[in-house]
């Protein structure tokens, strides 16, 4: 029987670092001595927020009007969307604070961003829009404090109820609140479905709030990423002498002790690397692909 060699790995902190990494790179400060839960959180916090740069087209509600003082601000960031330019920068100057928690995004799912001809240039009024891969729905122009006006979530119900599809209850009807209401309960950082006026009973598209008022969504990635990462190095653990033998047959034997680092690349597809033999294998994507999102009719 092959003994098992001796294996040095900790994929734990090689995707810590990993983050730490990618978060520096964008530009975040990633404080010293960073706990991994806070690292993680900030890491899924930033990714969940940021808008990925890429053409995308421009859908407008059938209500939406745009003020006119407002008209070349709006046409500047929708030319950016069409173009495929960042669009980052016109979101909230607090966006440059990874750990802040966006409670309109976290609860439905909506972005807002600022209307100015620059990004230092702001203006009370916000664009407010759900972007998805390759789309932008405009959805309303309001002050940037109108975060739990109930009539952004119907616009998206009203013109693209399949952006809302799998949040939709069935069965129960949600309470009819008011638009204080809704800001009271999302200040205590709790979760309530919402009532549309056609019956229509919608829990928070957005994913919901934890208590601290962090993105349910941030917190699942989160723990699923640490989890994930764990069970691949458990199956290498177990797996040594069959990898052993494979990489021997390849005309790279291991010395032990085996030293597997993880490797993390684009769209978070996982790899082992062992260090002396220089020779890697895939573990496969950090999550599983995503089911294609149902498509949506575009027209005018």
């Amino acid at each position: 029987m092959t003994s098992q060699p001796l294996i040095i790995a900790d994929f734990e902190a090689d995707w810590l670092e990993h983050m730490a990494n990618k978060l520096t790179a964008k530009g975040f400060k990633v404080k010293a001595g960073i706990q991994a839960d806070e690292l993680s959180r900030m890491n899924w916090n930033v990714i969940f927020r940021h808008v990925p740069v890429q053409p995308r087209t421009v859908v407008r509600a059938a209500e939406f009007v745009c003020p006119p003082e407002h008209g070349a601000g709006l046409a500047g960031l929708a030319g950016r969307f069409e173009q495929g330019e960042d669009v980052n920068p016109w979101l909230s100057t607090k966006y440059r604070r990874g750990q802040f928690n966006d409670k309109l995004l976290n609860d439905w799912g909506i972005h807002h961003f600022h209307l100015g001809l620059t990004p230092e240039e702001r203006h009370d009024h916000c664009l407010f829009a759900k972007v998805v891969l390759d789309a932008v729905f405009f959805v309303h122009i309001l002050p940037h404090d109108r975060y739990t006006d109930r009539d952004l979530l119907r616009r998206i119900h009203l013109n693209w109820p399949r952006l809302l599809e799998r949040f939709r209850v069935v069965g129960v009807t949600g309470p009819d609140l008011d638009d204080e209401e809704v800001q009271a309960i999302r200040d205590k950082n709790g979760n309530v479905a919402l009532l549309m006026p056609d019956g229509v009973t919608y829990f928070p598209p957005g994913g919901g709030l934890m208590s601290t008022g962090l993105s349910s969504r941030v917190r699942m990635n989160a723990d699923f990423a640490i989890d994930t990462i764990r069970e691949h190095q458990a199956r290498i653990e177990a797996d040594i002498d069959s990898i052993a033998e494979q990489f021997r047959q390849q005309g790279r034997p291991i010395t032990p002790p085996a030293v597997f680092t993880l490797l993390v690349e684009d769209a978070h597809e996982l790899w082992a690397m062992e260090v002396n033999c220089k020779a890697r294998f895939q573990l496969g994507p950090l999550f599983p692909p995503a089911s294609t999102a149902p498509s949506i009719e575009i027209t005018g």
